[in-house]
């Protein structure tokens, strides 16, 4: 008994020995792993700071940046769990609806089509063709889905021909038709917006570039849950946001977006809002001409002339730099460097009273009326239309329209474009045919002057002469094309449109 009570007084000593040294071991561990951590949470500030610090001007200043980021791009903060998932809301074949009369689904391998607690098995190849009157609609929103990954909707043409969807799609019976939204991985989105942003000709490198731009607006808008409608859609397939699947599945622009798979722009550690735009001036603007006070800090307003600065806000510099059909610049021989159309005072008269209206109730705030109410000014005779000021870069800010019983003061980049445009006017620009009609309903670009069309003492119209195509906002796509040809990295384009920025990668 006493021999018993000696060896379990040793055998809880023991314990008591290992306990104190496990508890010992224990506080070393956690000690170490704090102060590792504390290391690397003051690597990353310092790299952030860095980041912060770096300011850049031009393109030979940021060769050294961009060389590093092609060597090693960093992590941003938060790894994501999974690939994000991009909701993009189709347009018809003609851009012109939301709303779907029918939807005609194939795929070449086996798909389903769900709603609730029903589903039907297609085998691949079957074409279906859903209708509003779909009994399916009974139970919600139809979801259809390919086990190759892909189905292929025959309603829609893009180019004249029908293309792959990946992920899924939605459908949703809306009060006109159908709502398509197709749900899929953000790398296959990018894939299929590059081919329909930057031209495939533009080479690997270009694919690289748009690739990236456009991942970076798409990640900006997911991760801060930028919806545009009640089905979830973070874009449309349009202009309005970034065409998606306009040519179909290239396999350079797969390849530029595969090379760069997860790499966005950051700048202060927060993905950036990657304007881009297809043809400058000769400059590019900020973005007060949309956020009216508050600019980004990325977004600067650049001289792409190859020539000393001029001061794009005064009038008759800006008009006397827009009516120079041999203006200096990158692009100067692209077609839209320069374009003019006339267009007779009646006709604007009539657009004018055709669209105002409309402009003013869902732009209120674009649409001032000055004398009178809109509509007793409109229906009165119209004598002038002057540019009232310019942003950086000459983008127009604002227009008077001077009529016999007041005046209307109109602003807003795209709506004074809208207000200007008619449907299939041709342009006289620097193509080869000379004549183009404009891309869209809208004049080419906010970059113009009016020179009065006289005869005699009569002002009987304007000439409008303008210079690029698009907002003006961030990025020149033929302007990147026309520096990597020069030898240009993409790393180095986008960190002279973009100012400050930093090349993170997203993982998952």
């Amino acid at each position: 008994m006493k021999n018993f009570r000696v060896r379990r007084i040793h055998i809880v000593c023991l314990a008591i020995a290992t306990a104190e040294i496990l508890i010992a071991a224990f506080v070393l561990w956690k000690n170490a792993i704090w102060n590792e951590t504390q290391i690397q949470t003051a690597n990353k500030q310092s790299v952030l700071s860095e980041t912060q610090e770096e300011t850049t001007s031009d393109i030979q200043e940021n060769e050294k940046t961009a060389t590093q980021n092609q060597e090693e791009t960093k992590p941003v903060e938060e790894a994501v769990s999974s690939m994000p998932s991009m909701r993009v809301k189709l347009k018809n074949s003609d851009n012109t609806s939301f709303e779907h009369a029918k939807v005609i689904i194939t795929c070449p391998d086996t798909f389903h089509i769900q709603s609730g607690t029903k589903e039907q098995i297609f085998t691949g190849g079957q074409t279906v063709t859903i209708t509003p009157e779909h009994p399916f609609f009974q139970e919600g929103s139809i979801r259809v889905a390919s086990e190759g990954g892909f189905v292929i909707i025959d309603s829609i043409l893009r180019r004249g021909i029908s293309h792959e969807y990946e992920g899924v799609l939605d459908l949703y019976l809306s009060e006109q038709g159908i709502v398509i939204v197709n749900e899929l991985p953000l790398e296959d989105y990018v894939s299929k917006v590059v081919p329909s942003e930057m031209p495939v000709s533009y080479g690997l490198e270009a694919a690289k570039l748009q690739a990236v731009c456009a991942r970076t607006y798409a990640y900006e808008r997911i991760l801060h849950q930028k919806t545009i409608d009640n089905y979830g859609s973070f874009a449309d397939d349009s202009v309005d946001y970034q065409v998606y699947n306009s040519a179909g599945y290239q396999e350079i622009s797969a390849q530029g977006a595969k090379l760069t798979s997860g790499v966005i722009m950051t700048r202060d550690g927060a993905p950036i809002v990657p304007y881009y735009f297809s043809t400058s001036c000769g400059y590019t603007s900020d973005n007060l001409a949309w956020s009216g006070n508050q600019t980004l800090p990325y977004l600067k307003s650049l001289n792409l002339t190859g020539e000393s600065d001029r001061d794009m806000t005064d009038e008759a510099t800006v008009s006397a730099f827009l009516q120079d059909q041999n203006a200096a610049g990158l692009e100067s021989n692209m077609a839209w460097y320069r374009w003019r159309c006339e267009i007779p005072l009646d006709v604007m008269q009539e657009l004018f009273l055709k669209r105002l209206p409309a402009l003013s109730a869902s732009q209120s705030e674009c649409i001032k009326a000055e004398g009178e109410s809109l509509e007793k000014i409109i229906s009165s005779t119209l004598t002038s239309v002057q540019v009232t000021g310019r942003f950086a870069g000459g983008m127009v800010s604002g227009l008077k329209l001077t009529y016999e019983k007041g005046s209307v003061l109109v602003t807003g980049e795209l709506i004074m474009r809208k207000l200007l445009s008619e449907p299939n006017r041709t342009y006289q620009n620097k193509s080869e045919e000379t004549v183009s009609l404009s891309e869209g309903n809208y004049l080419p670009s906010a970059f113009f002057c009016l020179i009065p069309v006289m005869n005699q003492d009569t002002m009987t119209g304007y000439v409008i002469c303008g210079g690029g195509n698009g907002h003006g906002i961030g990025l020149s796509q033929n302007c990147a094309y026309q520096l990597l040809e020069q030898g240009k990295t993409w790393q180095e384009i986008l960190l002279f449109f973009y100012q400050g920025i930093a090349f993170d990668t997203i993982t998952w």
